[in-house]
Protein backbone atom coordinates (compact mmCIF):
# COMPACT_ATOMS: atom_id res chain seq x y z
CA UNK A 1 0.00 0.00 0.00
CA UNK A 2 1.43 3.79 -1.12
CA UNK A 3 2.11 5.99 2.01
CA UNK A 4 0.86 9.69 1.84
CA UNK A 5 5.06 10.68 1.21
CA UNK A 6 4.96 8.21 -2.55
CA UNK A 7 1.72 9.84 -3.57
CA UNK A 8 2.86 13.56 -2.78
CA UNK A 9 5.97 12.35 -5.14
CA UNK A 10 3.90 10.82 -7.66
CA UNK A 11 1.11 13.77 -7.45
CA UNK A 12 4.59 16.39 -8.25
CA UNK A 13 5.88 14.37 -10.76
CA UNK A 14 2.43 14.49 -12.46
CA UNK A 15 2.31 18.37 -12.52
CA UNK A 16 4.59 21.31 -13.18
CA UNK A 17 5.75 23.55 -10.62
CA UNK A 18 6.46 27.35 -11.30
CA UNK A 19 8.15 29.50 -8.58
CA UNK A 20 9.20 32.98 -8.90
CA UNK A 21 12.88 33.43 -7.34
CA UNK A 22 14.05 37.04 -5.64
CA UNK A 23 17.58 37.54 -6.53
CA UNK A 24 17.84 40.98 -5.14
CA UNK A 25 19.05 41.66 -1.26
CA UNK A 26 16.44 44.55 -0.31
CA UNK A 27 14.67 44.00 2.79
CA UNK A 28 10.96 42.75 2.53
CA UNK A 29 9.38 43.98 -1.09
CA UNK A 30 6.31 43.61 -1.23
CA UNK A 31 4.58 42.56 -4.40
CA UNK A 32 1.37 40.98 -6.36
CA UNK A 33 1.81 39.19 -9.40
CA UNK A 34 0.51 36.51 -11.41
CA UNK A 35 1.64 34.30 -13.82
CA UNK A 36 0.04 33.41 -17.19
CA UNK A 37 0.48 30.32 -19.29
CA UNK A 38 -0.15 31.95 -23.13
CA UNK A 39 -2.01 29.88 -25.31
CA UNK A 40 -0.78 29.82 -28.98
CA UNK A 41 -3.70 28.55 -30.65
CA UNK A 42 -6.50 30.93 -31.83
CA UNK A 43 -9.64 31.07 -30.02
CA UNK A 44 -8.18 28.99 -26.65
CA UNK A 45 -7.77 30.43 -23.57
CA UNK A 46 -4.90 30.87 -21.47
CA UNK A 47 -4.44 29.95 -17.85
CA UNK A 48 -3.36 32.59 -15.06
CA UNK A 49 -2.65 32.18 -11.21
CA UNK A 50 -3.62 35.42 -9.89
CA UNK A 51 -1.37 36.23 -7.65
CA UNK A 52 -3.79 39.00 -5.75
CA UNK A 53 -2.65 38.44 -2.36
CA UNK A 54 0.35 40.49 -1.23
CA UNK A 55 3.76 37.88 -1.06
CA UNK A 56 7.07 39.53 0.53
CA UNK A 57 10.01 38.65 -0.75
CA UNK A 58 13.55 39.45 0.93
CA UNK A 59 13.95 39.73 5.23
CA UNK A 60 10.86 39.45 6.57
CA UNK A 61 11.53 39.71 9.95
CA UNK A 62 14.91 38.87 12.39
CA UNK A 63 14.54 35.44 11.93
CA UNK A 64 12.84 35.10 8.17
CA UNK A 65 14.07 35.33 4.67
CA UNK A 66 11.85 34.81 1.73
CA UNK A 67 13.34 34.48 -1.71
CA UNK A 68 10.82 31.52 -3.60
CA UNK A 69 7.42 31.48 -4.11
CA UNK A 70 5.93 28.73 -5.85
CA UNK A 71 2.87 26.77 -7.05
CA UNK A 72 3.84 23.19 -6.91
CA UNK A 73 0.66 22.10 -8.59
CA UNK A 74 0.53 24.64 -11.33
CA UNK A 75 -0.58 22.28 -14.16
CA UNK A 76 -1.12 18.88 -15.21
CA UNK A 77 2.15 17.99 -17.28
CA UNK A 78 0.16 16.06 -19.48
CA UNK A 79 -2.11 18.48 -20.21
CA UNK A 80 0.72 20.84 -21.00
CA UNK A 81 2.43 18.37 -23.10
CA UNK A 82 -0.78 17.46 -25.21
CA UNK A 83 -0.57 20.54 -27.98
CA UNK A 84 -3.99 20.20 -29.10
CA UNK A 85 -4.33 22.27 -25.71
CA UNK A 86 -2.21 25.06 -27.64
CA UNK A 87 -0.07 25.90 -24.42
CA UNK A 88 2.94 23.95 -25.88
CA UNK A 89 3.64 24.40 -29.12
CA UNK A 90 6.61 23.27 -31.18
CA UNK A 91 8.55 22.29 -27.88
CA UNK A 92 7.40 26.37 -26.96
CA UNK A 93 5.99 27.17 -24.07
CA UNK A 94 5.34 31.07 -22.87
CA UNK A 95 4.50 32.13 -19.55
CA UNK A 96 3.52 35.95 -18.87
CA UNK A 97 4.38 37.17 -15.26
CA UNK A 98 3.39 40.49 -13.97
CA UNK A 99 4.76 41.90 -10.86
CA UNK A 100 3.72 44.63 -9.28
CA UNK A 101 5.44 46.21 -5.69
CA UNK A 102 3.38 47.68 -2.97
CA UNK A 103 3.61 50.14 -0.21
CA UNK A 104 5.41 50.32 2.80
CA UNK A 105 5.54 47.01 5.44
CA UNK A 106 4.58 46.81 8.81
CA UNK A 107 7.39 44.86 10.28
CA UNK A 108 8.53 43.42 13.48
CA UNK A 109 12.14 43.53 13.21
CA UNK A 110 14.05 45.18 16.28
CA UNK A 111 16.86 46.66 14.66
CA UNK A 112 16.83 49.98 12.93
CA UNK A 113 16.54 49.73 9.54
CA UNK A 114 16.76 51.67 6.87
CA UNK A 115 14.40 53.30 4.63
CA UNK A 116 13.29 51.25 2.12
CA UNK A 117 13.04 52.62 -1.54
CA UNK A 118 11.91 49.09 -4.04
CA UNK A 119 14.24 48.75 -6.99
CA UNK A 120 13.75 50.91 -10.12
CA UNK A 121 14.43 47.42 -11.92
CA UNK A 122 13.92 43.76 -11.12
CA UNK A 123 16.36 41.12 -11.60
Amino acid sequence: MPSDMDAVVQCRKEHVAIFLYYKGDSEALRTKYSITLVNQLPGKADKTIDGSSVVTFGKVDTDTTSKARGFATFINRSRLEDESNGWKVNDRVILRVAITTVGDLETTVTAAAPAFAPPSTLS
